[in-house]
C-alpha cells in the first residue's frame, strides 16, 4: 500500500464498465449484519444507504454508498469527514459522476458533536469510539467494494481514500490498520494527537479568560497583517506568505498604542493575549505544552477568539 496523491489515479487505464443489474436490485442484497435501507437513482447516480452494526453492541454505522450508472472507471473513492462528522453523504455524488464509485459514512453517530462518546451512566462508550476511531471509514470501504462487485460484475481494480482533517485522521488510520483497503491515500492536515491539539484549540480563549482581556477581530487582523510584513521577505519572495512561521519571531508589542482599522489602539493587555496564542500551551510553569497558532495564520481558525456573550 502507497501514500500517493489522488491525481496519480489517472496514471492507470482502466476499462469503463456498465452495470450489470438494476439500482433498485440492490435493495435486496444481502451483507452479514447489515441492512440496505434503499437503492434508488439520484443525482444522476445510483445511490445505496446501508445500516451496519457489531452484535451485540446495538450500534448503528450508516454507509453511504454511490455507483455511477454507465462507464465506471474501476475505482473506488472513499471519502472522509470533518471534525466530529464522520463523513457527509453530499460529497460521494461528485466523484461517483467522475467515475468512481464512492462511499461515505457517518462512522456510528449522527452530527458533529462527541457526546457519542459517553453512554447514558456518562461512561465511555468503547463501540461507539471504535467506530469513529476506524471501524466506521473500514466497514465503509468493504461495503462499498462488495456493492460494486454485485452492480458491475466485478470488483474495484484501484481504490483510493481522500480526506482532510478529520478524514486526513481517517486515511492515516486506514493506512496503519487496513492497509489492503486502498492502493492510495490522500491525507490532508491530518487532525491527530488529539490530546494536544484540543489543548492547542483551547488555548486562545483560556488565555483571554485569565486575563479578561478579549480583543476585538480587527486587533488579531492588525496583529497579523504586522506579522506578514515583518517576516514576508525573509525567504527573499515578497509575495503576502510566510514562508517558514517557525522562523517569524514579530512581537506584537510594538503594535501597543498603535489603531488596528476600526479598532482603538492596541494595549500592552491586547499584546500579551496575542503573544501568548502564538507562543501556545504551556503549563503554569511556563514550559511548554504544544504548538501555538503560527505568525500570519488567521485567528479565526482558533474556538471563541471574541470575548464571551
Amino acid at each position: 500500500m502507497k501514500l500517493l496523491v489522488l491525481g496519480a489515479a489517472s496514471l492507470w487505464t482502466l476499462h469503463a464498465q456498465d452495470p450489470v443489474r438494476s439500482c433498485e436490485s440492490l435493495a435486496d442484497i444481502q451483507f452479514q449484519n447489515t441492512t440496505i435501507d434503499s437503492a434508488s437513482i439520484d443525482s444522476g447516480v445510483c445511490r445505496v444507504n446501508a445500516t451496519l452494526t457489531h452484535p451485540p453492541a446495538g450500534d448503528k454505522v450508516k454507509i453511504f454508498i454511490a455507483l455511477p450508472l454507465k462507464s465506471w472507471n474501476g475505482r473506488f473513492q472513499g471519502v472522509g469527514g470533518a471534525g466530529f462528522f464522520g463523513g457527509n453523504p453530499s460529497l460521494i455524488i461528485a466523484p461517483a459522476k467522475e467515475g468512481y464509485v464512492a462511499g461515505a459514512t457517518d462512522t456510528g453517530h449522527e452530527g458533529g458533536r462527541g457526546t457519542f462518546a459517553l453512554d447514558s451512566n456518562s461512561r465511555l462508550n468503547w463501540m461507539l469510539i471504535r467506530d469513529n476511531a476506524y471501524l466506521g471509514i473500514h466497514e465503509m470501504t468493504v461495503t462499498g467494494k462488495a456493492l460494486a462487485t454485485v452492480f458491475y460484475g466485478n470488483g474495484p481494480r484501484r481504490a483510493y481514500f481522500n480526506g482532510c482533517s478529520t478524514g486526513g485522521r481517517q486515511g492515516l488510520m486506514e493506512a496503519q490498520r487496513y492497509p489492503a483497503d486502498y492502493d492510495g491515500i490522500l491525507s490532508g492536515a491530518p487532525a491527530i494527537n488529539w490530546t494536544k491539539l484540543h489543548i492547542e484549540q483551547m488555548w486562545g480563549p483560556l488565555v483571554m479568560l485569565e486575563s479578561k482581556t478579549f480583543p476585538a477581530p480587527c486587533k488579531f487582523a492588525a496583529a497579523t497583517a504586522a506579522a506578514i510584513a515583518a517576516c514576508d521577505a525573509d525567504d527573499g519572495d515578497k509575495d503576502g506568505v510566510i514562508d517558514n512561521p517557525d522562523r517569524c519571531q514579530f512581537d506584537p508589542k510594538v503594535l501597543v498604542g498603535k489603531p488596528a482599522a476600526a479598532c482603538a489602539p492596541l494595549t500592552r493587555a491586547d499584546a500579551d493575549v496575542i503573544r501568548k496564542i502564538w507562543e501556545g500551551p504551556r503549563r503554569q510553569d511556563g514550559t511548554f505544552l504544544w504548538y501555538g497558532l503560527t505568525r500570519g495564520a488567521d485567528f479565526s481558525g482558533l474556538s471563541r477568539t471574541t470575548a464571551p456573550h
